[in-house]
């Protein structure tokens, strides 16, 4: 986008000021929606008639955020790194040294401490109020029009606390918990299948081609001591010992010599934005590094030069708009892995865009981003409806959030003595 263009978006943001709440003890998400990169250039990359994409300059995001809680996830992951404890370093991104090479390095960034509440109202995103939330004790400061980040952890105390306070719920869009199932078979690129806890504890062994050890993960959210990760059938009854019958979990075939993964936001079934995420060095190895997560002194660092083709934007964002189509997903953060070089992509998460980690984006990206955010909240209002009326006029397959009931009890008293 030009800089006619980055004014226009903040003249027309600037008429509407808006409030985004985000709910967490990590302070670098906050500061990511407060920092969006003005100076990232565009690149038409999608085939439909979306917007420009946009083409990230440097980062301070994570991994999408909506189920990867730090100190559980296993950095050997295919699909998601480990979020750090601390704010992530900020990855300044170089000129490209190749036509379809993007290279990046790291670099430190400020850490923020957290607060209770703290309000930013003079934020970078012009017609945006930031304020940050600790999560130490329940938020109830915001108004039913403000947006809200939030992650399901602490969504699952907050409405337990609202519960008991004889309060409206918060709810949020997100896509359907099946999406798998609706993927088309070269976009899902591998085995997938959805079962409860109840079927998996009658099985003598895996169905549907999943290979002897496939990725195990909940559904709708994540539980401590269920990591993301490749289980044996005996693993896997260990790991779910504890888990509700009518739990559900998501298991997928191992998709081997995975290379690179990029970001795609999808707004209103467009792919909106993209970024790079994490190059897997060499291919198919534990060894991951993300534009986000390594500071100078890593001794990844020198690695962290490695690059990305970028082609893989186009063909990520083309990958993301079908699957949005295929699936009924209206607004959805996408994470899209490439394998050999002339291997097609493959979709790994669709995630919610209310507790998906903002990746760099530019003006441009970061307002829609936070646009979808705001409309994916279901006021109290459209509550009181039916569920379909409740989503409007979303796609036919996005649904209202409702957390895994082993989640739910693993969070519902974090909250209990206010």
């Amino acid at each position: 986008m030009d800089d006619a263009a980055q004014g226009a978006a903040y003249t027309a943001a600037v008429r509407t000021p808006r409030t985004l709440h985000v709910i967490s003890p990590l302070s670098w998400i906050a500061d990511a929606f407060d920092e969006p990169f003005l100076g990232a250039p565009q690149t038409a990359a999608s085939s439909s008639s979306a917007p420009p994409l946009v083409t990230s300059q440097s980062a301070v995001s994570s991994p999408n955020a909506c189920f990867h809680f730090p100190a559980s996830l296993p950095v050997d992951s295919p699909s998601i790194v480990a979020m750090p404890a601390a704010p992530p370093p900020t990855a300044a991104m170089a000129a490209p040294t190749a036509p379809d090479r993007t290279e990046f390095s790291s670099s430190p960034c400020a850490a923020n401490p957290g607060t209770a509440a703290t309000d930013r109202a003079a934020s970078r995103v012009a017609g945006w109020r930031i304020v940050r939330h600790s999560a130490l004790e329940p938020v109830q400061d915001f108004a039913n029009d403000d947006a809200v980040w939030i992650a399901p952890d602490i969504l699952v105390a907050l409405n337990a606390w609202r519960e008991r306070q004889g309060l409206f719920p918060l709810a949020f869009r997100a896509p359907s918990p099946r999406w798998p199932d609706l993927l088309p078979g070269d976009v899902a690129g591998r085995s997938v299948l959805i079962a409860a806890v109840a079927e998996i504890r009658t099985w003598s062994a895996f169905p549907h081609d999943l290979g002897a050890q496939p990725w195990s993960q909940l559904c709708n959210g994540r539980v401590a001591g269920f990591n993301a990760a490749r289980r044996d059938l005996d693993a896997l009854r260990t790991a779910i010992g504890d888990a509700p019958a009518h739990s559900t979990i998501m298991l997928s075939e191992h998709v081997p010599g995975i290379s690179e993964e990029w970001n795609v936001f999808v707004h209103h079934g467009v792919a909106a934005a993209a970024s790079p995420y994490c190059l897997h060095t060499p291919p198919d190895s534990h060894t991951i590094i993300t534009v986000f997560d390594l500071p100078e002194d890593s001794p990844c660092a020198a690695s962290a030069r490695h690059s990305f083709h970028r082609r893989c934007r186009a063909l990520a964002s083309q990958a993301a708009e079908r699957a949005a189509a295929a699936t009924g997903t209206d607004d959805a953060s996408m994470i899209v892995a490439f394998r050999a070089e002339n291997d097609s992509p493959i979709v790994l998460e669709i995630d919610p865009v209310w507790c998906s980690a903002p990746y760099p984006y530019d003006v441009r990206g970061m307002l829609a981003f936070m646009d979808a955010i705001a409309e994916a909240r279901v006021r109290p209002s459209a509550q009181r409806s039916a569920a379909g009326s409740a989503l409007g006029q979303r796609q036919e397959n996005d649904t209202v959030f409702e957390p895994d009931p082993w989640m739910a009890a693993q969070h519902a008293n974090r909250y209990g003595r206010y």
